[in-house]
């Protein structure tokens, strides 16, 4: 079945009518840009609690646990049939063991510049049942500290923006939609594209590590 706008999928049989989709984050800039995508299709989780990530290599790993965790502590904060969506990113550079514990290396990119990158955003949803995830890549290079932005935007070369860095690029009008990463997922999820699904009764007590 192929999803004409975000409220079909938020309602289509994929999802089994698992209703309104709450967000759950901190960070404005993501709300921002998941509201202008999904045309405000979203509902946004207010007093969202911090939550520890497991340390895996595998981002859609990372991201099914982060978003049924985020249930399991939310449920009761919303209404009886909806779900809950977290984002998580991690940039992978060749080589380098970087991936979801990149917000805790920020200040260390400046070891791997001319190194090729891939900035990934999974959006994962879990309404109870099931969690779905969307994934969506950005390709790179890294590069010494370029203009401003968040996190690690200044230090990647996007490819195809003509040497500007990511924080460059969403600081132009064009660029920012050309190249947006969370366009992208919103965009998989309206052609249903999702990277993978799982019945929650198959997730697993993690027993590893957790990011520091």
């Amino acid at each position: 079945m192929k999803f004409k706008s975000l409220k079909d999928i938020i309602l289509g049989e994929s999802y089994k009518n698992l209703g309104e989709v709450y967000l759950a984050t901190h960070n404005q800039f993501k709300i921002n840009e998941y509201q202008k995508y999904g045309n405000g299709s979203f509902k946004i989780l207010d007093s969202v609690p911090d939550i520890d990530e497991i340390d895996s290599k595998d981002i859609i790993e990372i991201a099914k646990y982060k978003a049924f965790d985020m249930y399991r502590l939310m449920r009761d904060k919303v209404p009886k049939g909806a779900s809950i969506a977290i984002e998580d990113t991690s940039l992978n550079i060749d080589g380098e063991d970087v991936g979801g514990n990149i917000r805790w290396l920020v200040n260390n990119l400046y070891k791997y510049v001319g190194k090729k990158a891939l900035v990934t955003v999974c959006f994962a949803v879990c309404d109870g049942e099931y969690v779905k995830v969307f994934r969506s890549d950005l390709p790179g290079v890294m590069i010494p500290e370029t203009g401003v932005g968040y996190g690690f935007d200044p230090y990647v070369e996007v490819d195809g923006s003509n040497g500007m860095s990511l924080g460059q690029v969403r600081g132009d009008k064009k660029l920012s939609v050309k190249f947006s990463i969370r366009k992208m997922v919103v965009e998989n999820m309206i052609a249903d594209k999702y990277a993978d699904m799982f019945n929650v009764s198959s997730i697993k007590e993690w027993k590893g590590k957790y990011q520091h």
